[in-house]
């Protein structure tokens, strides 16, 4: 029986070549907000970055806002300085951007997170960005746009902009949840909590305890969806 170790890095070689997401001379940016998803997915590409059979390099970027209060920032500079990874810090005070009669939401706060890592990949010279969405994330997303929005869509495991010189990769898109929780568990990687006001009464949440209901803990009918999506809205490139 292999370890959650072995398994994981498994999963993320085979999402980086079946979905072709380095390549040489690629400039990686990793978002890192200090989560579960971000640690395991920028602990993953640094050790591939020096083993990897492709020369790429790696720069991390956290976004700082005024809604999810928390230590997150000292807590993962001092990690990206022990890995010897360069760490680029925005601020961002989200409740100036909210326009009159509006009220922030997951998705809204989602989209000006990612405007602010956009411009730090241009600042950097960066022309990728990880990003720690694992195959949760990507089946819950398809059915948040197919209940609320009328789409058949996700986020895609790699994913090029038309408009900005960038590609959005996410490495972890072949894992569970459960499989990233076991992984920093078993490296007692350190990580913070989700301090967000919001985090539990979003969209996500309600499609979270729908797919539970539908699929249960059973990984085999998880990834069975995520084959449905794969071969008809992101075949490997």
């Amino acid at each position: 029986m292999i370890t959650i170790n072995t398994f994981v890095k498994k999963k993320i070689s085979r999402a980086l070549h079946s979905y072709n997401m380095i390549r040489p001379g690629d400039r990686i940016l990793v978002a890192v907000s200090g989560g579960k998803d971000s640690m395991t997915l920028v602990r993953e590409l640094m050790t591939r970055r020096r083993h990897f059979s492709i020369p790429f390099t790696i720069d991390a970027v956290h976004v700082k806002t005024d809604i999810a209060a928390s230590k997150a920032f000292e807590t993962v500079n001092a990690i990206m300085e022990g890995w010897g990874i360069r760490l680029y810090t925005v601020p961002l005070t989200l409740r100036n951007r909210v326009v009159p009669g509006k009220e922030i939401d997951c998705y809204w706060c989602s989209v000006q997170r990612r405007i602010e890592i956009l411009k730090a990949a241009r600042l950097l010279g960066c022309n990728k960005i990880a990003l720690g969405h694992h195959c949760d994330d990507i089946i819950e997303t398809f059915f948040i746009n197919i209940v609320y929005k009328g789409k058949i869509e996700t986020m895609r495991p790699v994913f090029s902009y038309s408009k900005y010189p960038f590609s959005i990769i996410r490495p972890l898109c072949l894992l569970l949840k459960r499989h990233i929780e076991e992984y920093v568990e078993f490296h007692q990687l350190i990580h913070i909590p989700c301090a967000c006001p919001f985090s539990n009464i979003t969209r996500r949440e309600t499609v979270k305890k729908a797919i539970g209901l539908l699929a249960g803990e059973h990984e085999k009918l998880r990834y069975t969806i995520y084959r449905a999506l794969e071969k008809n809205l992101f075949p490997f490139v």
